[in-house]
């Protein structure tokens, strides 16, 4: 086994790799770059770039006989010294003499793991000290060392790295690559600028570009916008049933791709509640008696155009506003150093827009701000119930079924009163950088 490592550049693109392999029986791959010998044969282990898949890197791999290679004589290190911020990491790889030789299979070591660890051969920072990172081999009695030096970080300077959902802070560019939370969005860059200390600080992000699926490249916000709202007034001016699609659930009839009318009543009524949220914001009106059924195969009417496209204008806006966070860091002396973002809300909007349904108290009730719908869990039963409010305030929601449900929103806690007064606390653990 051996890990190969790939960079991308320049510096603030999608940093992400695919790792494929041409002959998965010779040699296999992770998604981590970590290559399994498995039978004697060649095979060509490809690098390509997530953010530009016409850039890829190739490593041509040959795999002998076990016991028919030339053995390996020493090892060594692409560095003896190393010097590292704390949160830090970096890959040290092994090369084996002579150039020719099988690569042995190596363990590896740190002696104080409260300040460095090493997982075959990535190094991580823990905290300030210095320690000795020791590669071996399994047989043979080959050994090399890097002696690695760990500082205190400046701010949030450099890589922080996660090993699930993580934000990556490098140089002066914010990449994210965790979905489903709010605020940053997965591929897309963000530039900052920070101040404060290692403890704690301020970071203040701003968009800088959107990651185009279609075309595999990175657009402007205003470019992003331009062609949304372009794509919008096209599928705007088709129907209304085109419109209301999207705020359909899909699940009945014998064909799965057609909903029912039923369901097209649902989601009719989802979008025009939508719109009444919208117009709220916008401070604008539109005709609702328009929004029936008998007019689902009529083009959207004018008024609801107009406020669609004034309510994307308007996100493009909001999305080229910088907006300023406060974060800490922490250490639980297991886990790499953490950077927390807290106090990230925004105080001019309500708490059911800021969270963006990422609410949920980890034991089946999850609350869904946007869709205005509670769904609660019960694990005993097997069984879900889904609570659809028909509006949503600062302090309360309306189901038309069960009545008025009371809302506490207190730092990271929602608290939910059902009208028979069962209590629901939810939590939300905003925003994390590893």
């Amino acid at each position: 086994m051996l890990t190969l490592n790939a960079s991308v550049l320049p510096t603030g693109v999608d940093a992400s790799i695919l790792w494929t392999s041409s002959d998965e029986s010779v040699v296999s791959v992770t998604g981590t770059g970590e290559i399994t010998a498995h039978k004697a044969g060649s095979a060509d282990v490809t690098a390509t770039a997530k953010a530009d898949t016409s850039k890829t890197a190739v490593c041509k791999v040959t795999v002998v006989p076990e016991g028919e290679g030339i053995p390996a004589t020493s090892i060594t290190l692409s560095a003896q010294v190393l010097n590292l911020g704390v949160g830090e990491t970096k890959l040290l790889s092994v090369t084996v003499s002579p150039d020719n030789a099988v690569m042995p299979e190596l363990t590896w070591a740190s002696n104080d793991e409260s300040i460095v660890r090493v997982y075959n051969g990535n190094i991580i920072g823990i905290r300030e000290g210095s320690a000795m990172v020791t590669v071996s081999t399994v047989t043979g009695g080959l050994t090399d060392s890097c002696q690695v030096t760990v500082s205190p970080r400046t701010g949030i300077e450099g890589n922080w790295q996660s090993y699930g959902p993580y934000y990556v802070i490098t140089a002066d560019t914010i990449t994210t690559g965790s979905y489903g939370v709010t605020g940053f969005v997965p591929n897309n860059l963000y530039t900052y600028t920070k101040s404060g200390n290692e403890t704690k600080g301020t970071v203040t992000v701003t968009l800088q570009s959107i990651w185009n699926n279609d075309d595999n490249k990175y657009d402007t916000v205003d470019e992003y916008y331009e062609t949304m709202i372009k794509q919008l007034k096209e599928s705007m001016s088709s129907s209304l049933r085109d419109a209301v699609l999207p705020f359909v659930d899909f699940a009945p009839s014998d064909d799965p791709s057609v909903p029912s009318e039923e369901d097209i009543e649902i989601g009719l009524q989802r979008f025009i509640d939508m719109l009444e949220s919208i117009s709220v914001e916008m401070n604008m009106t539109f005709d609702e008696s328009n929004l029936t059924e008998a007019n689902l195969d009529k083009p959207v009417p004018q008024d609801v155009q107009d406020l669609y496209i004034a309510y994307g204008k308007m996100m493009q806006e909001e999305d080229k506003k910088p907006h300023t966070y406060e974060y800490e860091v922490t250490d639980d002396g297991v886990n790499p150093p953490m950077i927390q973002f807290i106090k990230v809300y925004d105080t001019t909007k309500k708490w059911f827009e800021q969270t963006g349904g990422q609410f949920s108290n980890g034991s089946g009730v999850n609350f869904d701000p946007q869709g205005k719908r509670l769904s609660i869990w019960d694990q005993d039963q097997n069984t879900q119930t889904n609570i659809n409010f028909s509006s949503v305030t600062e302090t309360e929601l309306t189901d038309e079924n069960s009545g008025k449900w009371t809302a506490n929103w207190n730092e990271s806690n929602l608290t939910l009163t059902s009208p028979s007064m069962a209590i629901y606390t939810l939590e939300w653990s905003g925003y994390y950088l590893f």
